[in-house]
């Protein structure tokens, strides 16, 4: 039982955004049979079905940020695990039939050498060949294979006869059954000992973007250089474009020399191919800046909105409308600018700060539109929204997005902002009273 066991399920989505990884954990225990049981209807393959459910609990990980209702996590999940189960039976359709420890049932496989690899299987040839298989794998994978199908014991047991945690032996077996399908001509993904390497490596990738709230920078490339080599252990071309579209991003921002069209070209190619929505809304902002004031509406509306919709970019899409707001807003279009807003509400989840810098536009345009067509120059409008995330205990401003269009009449830079120029702090229950920290 974990420490978030009686938390709904909408307050563990809120907490999994807000970096909780210990939230995301208890969603994966709560629903693991449910996702399981899901993908079993279509693999018919326990072990397939297992590998359908641990894919599924990792796109939803790296997609959640696109529920709109928390509190159906658990059907949404399982809807991707069936979509895995169906891709599994698609990768396994055209291969010969299949090899797998299910055929082991009654049958007497205990004999082994001192390796822990099994002397015979069967006199048939289709034993002799998984046999061979079996003995190409590493010492620790065969050992744990051997231990679960040749000798009957349950991971509990193995655990405990090689000192390992559970986590790691469950890990040993699907990536030994996943090598030997491989050997059938099935590419799949591959997995850490301890983890899957997709979310250890995320995990990496988010921390690296932790690095926005630090005001030295100092340090960043030796983490940066760190986490794409370990991009590269990424077997799954999909996962590995996702994380290295994130991370070559982050470069583009705060290393000199990377801030330069080959390195745009190579996150858009690195976005495109995994359809990295977080990405791509980066990629546009990079790509309208280009674009001359006066000719931005029309490019928007013609270039990048019809590229969006057409290759289901969801989030960006909903953030390129807010921002074709603003230049609504601009030209003093002002109905034009309340409607983009209404289409960000409709795209955007309510815990994105883009869908309250939307709600606030609406909110100060309608009120105050007829002023507005009369004098804009008596107004400064201010349309954000924020967010904010608990890190080591530390309530920090993350982001700030939206705009302010008079400067002239600005009472000064958002409170928030101001307020977390350490480091982006804004709360640190470790501060004593009296205590002061400088930014």
């Amino acid at each position: 039982m974990t420490k978030y066991f009686d938390e709904d399920d909408s307050t563990l989505v809120e907490l999994t955004l807000l970096g909780n990884e210990a939230a995301y954990e208890e969603l994966v225990v709560r629903y693991e049979k449910a996702v399981k049981g899901t993908a079993l209807k279509i693999t018919r393959n326990e072990y397939s079905a297992q590998d359908a459910a641990q894919d599924a609990f990792v796109s939803a990980w790296m997609n959640l940020s696109s529920l709109r209702d928390f509190d159906c996590f658990k059907p949404w999940v399982c809807t991707i695990a069936k979509n895995c189960a169906r891709n599994l039976n698609i990768h396994y359709r055209s291969m010969v039939e299949e090899i797998g420890f299910d055929a082991f049932e009654n049958i007497d496989l205990s004999d082994s050498d001192e390796n822990g690899a099994m002397s015979m299987l069967t006199s048939e040839e289709k034993y002799a060949e998984l046999h061979d298989m079996v003995e190409s794998l590493s010492t620790k994978i065969r050992e744990v294979i051997t231990l679960h199908y040749f000798e009957g014991l349950s991971v509990k047991e193995i655990s405990e006869h090689l000192s390992l945690p559970e986590g790691t032996v469950k890990w040993r077996l699907s990536e030994g059954r996943k090598q030997l399908r491989k050997g059938y001509g099935v590419m799949e993904k591959s997995y850490d000992e301890d983890e899957q390497i997709a979310v250890r490596v995320m995990r990496q990738v988010e921390e690296l973007e932790l690095w926005r709230l630090k005001n030295d920078k100092t340090g960043f490339e030796n983490d940066y250089e760190y986490v794409l080599a370990e991009i590269e252990k990424f077997n799954d071309p999909k996962l590995k474009n996702y994380a290295l579209a994130d991370v070559l991003r982050l470069g583009y921002w705060w290393l000199p020399g990377k801030r330069n069209d080959e390195v745009v070209d190579r996150i858009k190619r690195a976005a495109e191919e995994s359809h990295n929505d977080n990405v791509m809304q980066f990629l546009m902002d990079v790509d309208i800046r280009k674009i001359a004031a006066r000719d931005r509406i029309e490019y928007m509306l013609n270039k990048q909105i019809p590229y969006l919709e057409q290759n289901g970019y969801k989030k960006s899409l909903g953030y390129l409308h807010f921002w074709l707001g603003f230049e609504y807003h601009k030209a003093k279009r002002y109905e034009d600018e309340i409607a983009e807003y209404r289409k960000v509400k409709e795209l955007l989840n309510p815990m994105d700060a883009f869908y309250a810098a939307a709600v606030a536009g609406i909110h100060i345009l309608e009120s105050k539109i007829d002023e507005l067509k009369k004098n804009t120059n008596e107004y400064n409008i201010i349309v954000t929204g924020g967010t904010f995330r608990y890190i080591e205990n530390k309530l920090c401003f993350f982001a700030q997005p939206g705009f302010s269009t008079n400067a002239d009449l600005s009472i000064g830079e958002s409170l928030f902002y101001n307020s977390s120029r350490c480091d982006g702090i804004i709360y640190d229950p470790d501060l004593k009273e009296g205590e002061v920290r400088l930014a």
